[in-house]
């Protein structure tokens, strides 16, 4: 049951938000326990407020985007959410550098692609198909072995846990495999923008690019209910799908939930999964490829 105080407060300020919500109506793989508040803050002011009411009254809170890579658990969740998913949705051009793009954090990459399809912008094609908000692309550093967000991203704005905003330089931005983390800060950070550069070309070019996507996404269960891929690929050319595909997991199930047989390295709801039958597959996995390949497979999705 949500907060008295903080529910009023969040009336007062005009910060839209539901009781009680079910997380599986917000998640790509429609699962997930009741929060007691799901805030849709529209911009920073609202962002920083909000943040500040969940600490207030419940010395926490989660945020989440399109919440295409995140599994809530199915037990009722303690602290309230928070949602970007309809906030941080500028892009624009730079006015000195048409290439050079302000993209709000809770841009669709899908948006983000056809925007640089119709201006001929190259250098973001390797985001066809991932779900997702620019933003927590740029958190994961998500893409392909072509390329990733690591290359297009210039500098991020941020909103720390104190609710100060700051610009980050490249240089300060210290990406490595699906993470970002940020000199001399902790985790607790939340992007709001991103500055992306990319190249001129031509249309023929960005579609050539694009087709080698689009055939690799046939491979993927991309119209099922699912978080993307699971785990990390642990080595440059050892591939988590793979290894999970040799260990004949293809097809696996446990309660509502399977292995998809398009790709080793998804998990599909069948319509009626519950978080505890996707971490039992995650669990049995991880340990089949400790004992029989040696391998530690750490997930890439983010479990709360």
């Amino acid at each position: 049951m949500l907060n008295k105080a903080m529910k009023n407060r969040l009336k007062n300020n005009g910060i839209l938000f539901i009781e009680d919500e079910p997380l599986s109506l917000h998640t790509s793989i429609k699962i997930g326990g009741i929060c007691p508040v799901l805030a849709f803050p529209k911009n920073e002011d609202e962002l920083v407020l909000a943040i500040k009411l969940a600490k207030e009254y419940y010395g926490g809170y989660h945020i989440i985007g399109k919440g295409t890579n995140v599994l809530f658990k199915d037990e009722k969740i303690s602290i309230p959410v928070i949602s970007l998913k309809n906030s941080f949705r500028s892009l624009e051009k730079d006015e000195l550098n048409p290439c050079l793009l302000e993209v709000g954090a809770g841009v669709p990459l899908s948006r983000l692609l056809n925007y640089a399809i119709r201006n001929n912008f190259e250098g973001c094609e390797f985001v066809y198909g991932i779900p997702g908000t620019v933003g927590g692309a740029v958190k994961m550093n998500a893409g392909s072995k072509e390329s990733v967000m690591e290359r297009i991203v210039e500098s991020v704005d941020i909103i720390t846990a104190d609710g100060i905003k700051l610009n980050i330089a490249k240089d300060k931005l210290i990406f490595s495999y699906r993470n970002l983390d940020i000199s001399g800060m902790d985790k607790n950070y939340f992007i709001i923008a991103i500055k992306i550069l990319l190249n001129p070309s031509s249309s023929q070019k960005i579609f050539e690019n694009i087709e080698l996507f689009k055939k690799r996404k046939l491979s993927q269960p991309l119209r099922e209910r699912s978080l993307g891929c699971i785990f990390k690929n642990p080595g440059e050319d050892c591939f988590a799908g793979k290894i999970i595909d040799e260990m004949g997991f293809k097809g696996v199930s446990s309660g509502g939930a399977y292995i998809s047989k398009k790709h080793a390295n998804f998990i599909v709801n069948k319509g009626n999964a519950r978080a505890s039958d996707i971490l039992k597959l995650i669990e049995i996995i991880q340990e089949t490829a400790l004992v029989q390949k040696n391998i530690e497979l750490k997930t890439e999705i983010k479990i709360i």
